[in-house]
């Protein structure tokens, strides 16, 4: 109607993303074709359409594709703007029922503009609400939908029903009716029937009233079908009750089963399960791990208490352990353990270190089992004597600098962490020549442990030739070790730092400085540097309209975003996909960047967490029963041992600092938004 400008007026352009994805159902009806049992169904109720998808088992995992056929349309696509399917059930006829929240508006109301939302009453549709059948022309089957009448020996039979929805409401009404009489033709059911989703039903009604016996879970677990083997797993893992040896044989089986789910499902259940062999069967599972990720996060995870036993077995074992498809895994088991094992195990493990032909593959391995946290200095003392070797070939490796970065960066992470008496010369040499971002920012981490005054000197002069990612480690490292804070403002006042470049925290350490005059002089200058949000928005509004330069928003890019975002090989993926923000459009973005705290999502907030060897900021990445890992801005994943962690605190805002556009004109601004919105697209 021209009231209010539109997306494409606004500088966007369809982005081709789901805006609203909810109710995602599988299929398990019989109303369809069969090969669209299985198939994954998706609302986005902001585009008014369902998008399907083939799922297709491949090993532990599924991989979901789009069907060939939807490629120029979804499955359900509507010119109704009040469609909003939210919500997908299967049927009692086989069919899909879709349950449509038809409203007008469905956008929260935070993310609309003002000059858009007055135009709209955002209760319409209140009351309102549609239900839709999916069903295929081709087969109009007919279903006894009256379950509710049926005898319990009637249901038992359901149970093999091709239907999902009359295999779910027999199972549920012969839990909710417990009936003794049932029990047999359970048991006959589960001998007898060649369903194996009947199967697995029965064992878990018979678990439901306690009827489920010793003999049936070893039925299960010798089950030709991998589903009925995989829960059999699980139900013996709530018997909680030490394995006899037919039992124990047959888990201890499935170590080799065939199929890669079932090998997942026994590297989980050793987690719970209690036997005499339990140990040498993990042993086992690690070494079959391979590179699957999963499988080896299962079997890490049942290793629990029992790491450093397993460990023992590695250590025995390294001519399996030193091929190179083995190391990382190798490696990362080394860095759970290390919280785990003794004083005497440690230094035999650094003895082992020492040993390996592998120079890189020793100080790996060296690091990994220093993660313990923070030793004393006789362990210290003892532990260099015995990695002596390695210590002079990685001392040799900083001083030359002819090494790859990642080597540097380790070696420099592992001199610092023994407290090698040449570390300030280390660092002197590092900080002297035109080193790595990635190894000055460890190198300044190793400044922040030792807290020496020539080193804080030393980098203070270097400063200025930092790079953004060393810049930000250098303020951490000055904040934390330096009295001289009047600096900062002096580099502000010169115009040598900026004023976006310091944390909420950095900023509030100098607005409520004891000293009086730092407290005023700070409030004048962060003051007088601060560009005011809305401000800074109706300023920026042309960029939308602006004729942009692709090219010379890359510049841009590298310049204000590569720390923490990625587009193509370009940055890091520390904040959320560009894929995911280009649906917010340019508008979107430039609000997204002018107000970073406005809207931000749980797993992007900055959390600081405080250890044994100081202070660590960054958004959470990970986490196991030992250890954490948060990943900082630059890219960089560090892992902490839990036991060494004193306190752990969420920000609640985003790690993207206010003022990141200070100082770009309405022109730069527009290429920088072209950019993001449209490098790659295409290619």
């Amino acid at each position: 109607a021209g009231s209010v400008a539109g997306p494409v007026e606004g500088g966007g352009r369809p982005s081709g993303y789901f805006t609203g994805a909810t109710g995602v159902t599988i299929y398990r009806g019989d109303q369809w074709p069969a090969s669209h049992i299985g198939n994954a169904l998706i609302g986005d109720c902001g585009s008014n359409l369902i998008h399907r998808k083939r799922v297709i088992p491949n090993g532990i995992l599924n991989v979901a594709s789009r069907y060939p056929e939807d490629s120029a349309s979804e499955f359900v696509a509507s010119t109704d703007n009040w469609f909003r399917p939210v919500q997908f059930a299967n049927a009692p006829d086989g069919s899909m029922w879709v349950a449509d929240m038809s409203r007008e508006v469905i956008e929260h109301p935070w993310s609309l503009p003002e000059n858009i939302k007055r135009h709209l009453d955002l209760n319409h549709g209140n009351q309102a609400g549609r239900i839709y059948r999916i069903a295929s022309i081709e087969n109009e089957v007919e279903h006894d939908r009256s379950l509710g009448g049926l005898s319990a020996d009637s249901l038992v039979k359901v149970l093999a029903h091709p239907n999902g929805w009359h295999r779910d409401t027999a199972s549920r009404l012969l839990i909710e009716r417990p009936d003794s009489t049932t029990k047999e033709s359970l048991f006959s059911l589960f001998r007898e029937t060649p369903n194996d989703l009947a199967r697995v039903h029965a064992l878990y009604i018979l678990n439901s009233h306690s009827w489920l016996g010793s003999k049936e879970i070893e039925a299960g677990l010798a089950d030709s079908s991998p589903v009925v083997r995989i829960h059999s797993l699980r139900l013996l893992e709530l018997q909680n009750e030490e394995l006899d040896s037919h039992l124990e044989k047959l888990v201890s089986s499935l170590v080799l089963d065939p199929d890669e789910r079932v090998v997942h499902q026994v590297s989980l259940s050793l987690g719970y399960l209690r036997y005499s062999n339990r140990l040498s069967d993990l042993y086992r599972l690690s070494k079959r791990c391979g590179d699957k990720p999963w499988l080896q996060f299962a079997v890490l995870n049942s290793m629990g208490s029992d790491l450093p036993k397993v460990w023992e077995k590695i250590v025995n074992d390294l001519g399996f352990w030193n091929q190179s498809e083995k190391r990382q895994q190798f490696i990362d088991i080394a860095t759970l353990a290390s919280s785990e094992l003794s004083s005497e195990q440690l230094s035999n493990s650094f003895a082992v270190c020492s040993k390996l032909e592998d120079v890189a593959m020793g100080r790996q391995l060296a690091l990994a089992l220093l993660r313990k946290g923070r030793l004393s200095s006789r362990e210290l003392g003892q532990y260099r004597v015995v990695l002596a070797p390695i210590i002079r070939d990685t001392t040799l490796t900083v001083r030359e600098g002819i090494a790859s970065s990642n080597q540097l960066v380790e070696s420099m992470e592992l001199l610092g962490k023994l407290r090698v008496p040449q570390l300030v010369e280390l660092v002197n040499v590092v900080l002297d020549r035109d080193s790595s971002s990635e190894l000055v920012v460890q190198s300044l981490r190793v400044c922040q442990e030792l807290k020496d005054p020539s080193l804080l000197a030393l980098a203070e002069e270097r400063f200025h030739r930092f790079l953004p990612a060393a810049r930000r480690q250098f303020l951490s490292l000055y904040f934390e070790t330096s009295i001289r804070l009047e600096r900062i403002l002096d580099w502000i006042d010169a115009g040598q730092l900026a004023v976006r470049e310091l944390s909420d925290r950095q900023k509030s350490l100098l607005l409520k400085h004891k000293d009086s005059r730092i407290r005023e002089r700070a409030g004048l200058l962060l003051a007088r540097k601060r560009v005011d949000g809305e401000e800074a928005m109706s300023s920026l509004l042309p960029a939308l309209l602006t004729d942009a330069n692709i090219e010379k928003g890359k510049h841009y890019f590298v310049e204000r975003c590569i720390l923490c975002h990625q587009i193509g090989t370009l940055g890091v993926a520390v904040g959320p996909a560009v894929a995911s923000m280009r649906g917010l459009r340019k508008r979107g973005i430039l609000e997204a960047v002018l107000f970073p705290n406005r809207e931000v999502a749980p797993q992007y907030f900055g959390i600081t967490v405080a250890h044994d060897s100081g202070t660590e900021t960054g958004i959470l990445r990970g986490e196991s029963d030992r250890s954490i890992t948060i990943r900082q801005a630059g890219g960089t994943d560090l892992t902490l041992v839990k036991s060494s962690i004193t306190s752990i605190r969420s920000e609640g805002v985003s790690l993207m600092p206010e003022g990141l556009l200070e100082g770009l004109e309405v022109q730069e601004v527009a290429d920088l938004l072209e950019f993001i919105m449209y490098e790659g697209i295409g290619q």
